[in-house]
């Protein structure tokens, strides 16, 4: 029998009972047989650990404990993975039916370290939702320069990447309270790790104002300006990492990269066949 090499996707939940049942079934019903489905909760105290209880038979792992936050829950859930290909999908968001087929057999037959697909916008509901008047965030390739200009992003719910990159020792950095995903890719890309893009819909974001990354989580702390605060924070010391690869972005480079990544979303609007 032919070796299906085995996907870890690890899920962190802290209260999101409304919506982690969706995130559950997306996983659990993927084409994709391979699968080692680790689930890390912060110690809810709404239906999360009801809903998780349903479905124990099912999930390969659950880790129900206080921590220090989403970062800190994916080192703890990746410590425990032991697939040759990770991925991590928030709580509130929901993977295609082909998410898991589809991105394996790209990074097996392509060869790179991490690979990522367009992702879908929704609501609360499940509706779709058309920010900056597209359907969906369209995946195109990405480099630490246009990371450093803002000209680009790597939808984390759309992306999957070989084990390799943690064996490198590169982990989520647990003081990043904002984007803790973004720190980790630019890290990894720094690091000589291959990305590629692919042009397929196999993911959705759920935008809504209890979101894991939603204000909630930072008006708990007491300040409206919390999260502004972390933002600054975070994002300076990204821009510190390029800065020490040696990577520089002035005013002028980014207005550049931001108007040709618009262009290319433009075209593959225009031009995707299955939007």
């Amino acid at each position: 029998m032919k070796y299906k090499p085995r996907l870890s996707i690890v899920t962190t939940s802290f209260n999101q009972g409304e919506f982690i049942e969706r995130t559950i079934l997306s996983v659990l019903g993927q084409t994709y047989s391979s699968i080692e489905y680790i689930v890390v909760d912060g110690g809810s105290t709404d239906s999360t650990l009801a809903i998780l209880e349903r479905y124990r038979d099912k999930i390969s792992l659950i880790i129900s404990e206080p921590d220090r936050g989403p970062a800190d829950a994916l080192n703890k859930g990746f410590r425990r993975a032991t697939g040759d290909y990770l991925a991590f999908l928030n709580s509130d968001d929901t993977y295609h039916l082909t998410f898991a087929e589809v991105l394996v057999s790209e990074i097996v037959s392509r060869q790179v370290d991490l690979i990522y697909s367009d992702i879908r916008f929704i609501d609360r509901n499940d509706y779709p939702l058309t920010p900056y008047s597209f359907p969906r965030a369209f995946a195109v390739h990405v480099s630490p320069k246009k990371l450093l200009g803002s000209a680009c992003i790597i939808p984390q719910q759309g992306a999957i990447w070989t084990r390799r990159i943690h064996d490198y020792g590169i982990k989520f950095n647990e003081d990043n309270r904002t984007c803790w995903d973004l720190e980790f890719f630019v890290n990894a890309l720094c690091a000589g790790f291959d990305f590629q893009p692919i042009p397929k819909c196999l993911s959705s974001f759920r935008l809504h104002d209890a979101s894991i990354t939603g204000e909630s989580l930072f008006l708990q702390e007491g300040s409206v300006n919390t999260r502004a605060n972390y933002r600054r924070i975070d994002h300076a010391r990204i821009r510190s990492i390029l800065s020490d690869y040696g990577f520089k972005c002035n005013r002028f480079d980014a207005s550049v990269l931001k108007i040709d990544n618009t262009l290319r979303r433009i075209f593959r609007f225009l031009s995707s066949n299955d939007a």
